[in-house]
Parts: structure tokens; C-alpha cells; sequence
């Protein structure tokens, strides 16, 4: 067995692809445990830099208006909420 059979190893994107094609699964479906974990760690990195974004001292009304369209952006996608008319 493989480590990738194993779990042990992360699939290249070219695995990926590959498999998808022969399984006709997609990521998810064949590496549960990498997908959690991929998500788990994109999840982190969102949350960091929201923090960063909301300790930033901006000097302009323009440099406020966006790290504030960016927060609410992130919080979207954090929380799976309606994205914003």
C-alpha cells in the first residue's frame, strides 16, 4: 500500500485530477480527512487576518472603506452568510 492509500501522504494536484477522472469523485469524496484538514487550516488563516484587519490603524477614508469591505467579505464567507447586495 501506498502512503497515499494510507492517508499518510497528501495527493499532487495531478493525483487529484487523475482520480477524479478515473473514480469520477471528486476531492471530498476521496481524501475526507485532507479536505478536513485543508478546511480547518483556510479557517484559521481567515480568522487571523480578520483580526489583523480589524487592529489595522488606517490613515484615509479609503484605506478604511476597504479593510472594512474586506472584513465583512471574510465574515461572509467564515459564516456562510448572504453575500451583501
Amino acid at each position: 500500500m501506498s502512503k497515499l492509500e494510507n492517508g499518510l501522504a497528501d495527493p499532487t494536484v495531478y493525483e487529484c485530477v487523475v482520480f477524479r477522472l478515473l473514480f469520477h469523485c471528486n476531492f471530498d469524496d476521496l481524501w475526507p480527512r485532507t479536505t478536513e484538514s485543508y478546511v480547518l487550516r483556510a479557517d484559521a488563516l481567515v480568522r487571523r487576518l480578520m483580526e489583523r484587519l480589524e487592529r489595522v490603524k488606517v490613515m484615509n477614508e479609503y484605506g478604511w472603506r476597504r479593510a472594512s469591505l474586506i472584513l465583512r467579505r471574510l465574515e461572509t464567507l467564515l459564516y456562510n452568510l448572504p453575500p451583501e447586495e
